[in-house]
């Protein structure tokens, strides 16, 4: 189940950091015509990628923290049909949040890693820049 969620992620992560690359290609080329190398713009995107999964990391994290502690001490209980079988099996039939620290740094190092992965294709594709035909699209 997670790694459908994180296929989804990825791919929105991808389309922006795809959009943010292909719409800048004149700011590129004319960096690159008054002298900017390669390298350093190369870095400036990466860690312009890096920023941006940062904020969006903090934000996930700023936004579901206080619907998490509301359902830690306020669980969801499962009715009808459902609860009869989870006490059949000696469950209690609530649904349970947990508000262990791990979950998020995980989730935070996974994306973490997902941008450097999926910005590797940016890079290349400023190294790989022509300058006068970044000028002209």
């Amino acid at each position: 189940m997670l790694a459908i969620l994180y296929m989804v992620i990825g791919f929105g992560m991808f389309g922006t950091f795809l959009m943010m690359t292909r719409e800048r290609m004149y700011e590129f080329g004319l960096m690159m015509a008054v002298g900017m190398k390669k390298a350093r713009m190369q870095m400036m995107i990466f860690l312009e990628f890096i920023y941006l999964s940062f904020l969006g990391v903090l934000g996930g994290i700023i936004v579901s923290l206080p619907i998490l502690i509301y359902f830690y001490y306020h669980p969801i209980p499962i009715g009808g049909d459902s609860s009869d079988m989870f006490e059949k099996f000696g469950i209690e039939p609530v649904y349970i949040f947990s508000l262990d620290w791990s979950i998020f740094w995980t989730q935070a190092l996974t994306v973490f890693v997902m941008t450097f992965v999926l910005a590797l294709y940016p890079l290349w594709v400023i190294l790989r820049l022509n300058i006068i035909k970044a000028i002209r699209s």
